[in-house]
C-alpha cells in the first residue's frame, strides 16, 4: 500500500539523518547504486536496533554492524563489557511485503551458537575483531546473551519460525534461565525508534547544553 512505501521513505530518510558517512560500506562500492542503497539500509538497521537496545551513539553503533560476506547471519554485533551483555542483531530491510523466513533465522541462530562454541573461521571473519571481548565476556558468569530481529515486513515472525526460535532458547537457558533472550524489532517498533532517537547533527547539541547546565 501506499502509506507504507511513504513509511519506508521516511524511514530510510532517517537512517540517512543518523548513518551517512558512518556505515562502512567499502566492500560493496562497486555495486550499482540501488544494490550500495540496500545494503546502506540493511546495515543502518542493525546500527539502530544498537542505539536503541544498548543505548549507544550513532557512531558507536555503525562501528557494531558486521554485516557482509562473512557474517555468518549476524548483522551487528556488541559487547556491553559493563552490564555484561552481548548482543546480536540479524536486520532485514524489505521493501514488499514479503516477511522474515525460516532460513533467516536458522542462519542467525547457528551463527551465535559458532560464537558461544567459539569457532572462529572464514565464515565468520567479519566478527572477528570482537573475538577477544566475546571471549571474556563469555568466562564471566553473569554475561547474558540478546537476539535482536529487526524487520520492515508488516507481518510478525511466523509460528513456525516462533517455534524454532521457543526450541533454541529453551536449549540455551536450560541451566540458567536468564542466559539468552530473544526480541523480535518489527516495523512499528523500527519507526518508533527512529523517530525518537533525534538526528546526528543535533544529538551533540543536546550533550552540550546538559553537560553545560
Amino acid at each position: 500500500p501506499g502509506n507504507r512505501q511513504l513509511l519506508l521513505t521516511r524511514l530510510a530518510e532517517r537512517l540517512h539523518g543518523l548513518f551517512d558517512g558512518l556505515i562502512n560500506l567499502a566492500d560493496v562500492a562497486s555495486k550499482p547504486e540501488k544494490e550500495v542503497e540496500s545494503f546502506f539500509l540493511t546495515r543502518a538497521l542493525a546500527a539502530l536496533s544498537l542505539m536503541d537496545d544498548a543505548d549507544l551513539r550513532p557512531e558507536e553503533a555503525a562501528k557494531c554492524v558486521t554485516d557482509g560476506g562473512s557474517d555468518d547471519g549476524i548483522d551487528g554485533l556488541y559487547v556491553d563489557e559493563k552490564k555484561k551483555v552481548i548482543y546480536f542483531v540479524q536486520s532485514k530491510w524489505r521493501s514488499g511485503a514479503k516477511g522474515v523466513e525460516l532460513g533467516d533465522f536458522t542462519r542467525f541462530r547457528d551463527g551465535v551458537k559458532n560464537v558461544l562454541e567459539l569457532k572462529w573461521t572464514t565464515d565468520n571473519s567479519n566478527l572477528h575483531p570482537f573475538s577477544t571481548k566475546i571471549e571474556n565476556s563469555l568466562k564471566d558468569i553473569e554475561t547474558t546473551l540478546v537476539m535482536l530481529m529487526a524487520h520492515t515486513s508488516d507481518n510478525h515472525i511466523a509460528k513456525n519460525i516462533n517455534n524454532k526460535i521457543g526450541e533454541f532458547l529453551q536449549e540455551q537457558n536450560k541451566i540458567q534461565k536468564d542466559f539468552l533472550e530473544f526480541r523480535e524489532i518489527d516495523f512499528s517498533k523500527i519507526t518508533h525508534i527512529a523517530r525518537s532517537k533525534t538526528r546526528a547533527s543535533d544529538i551533540d547539541v543536546s550533550v552540550l547544553l546538559r553537560n553545560w547546565g
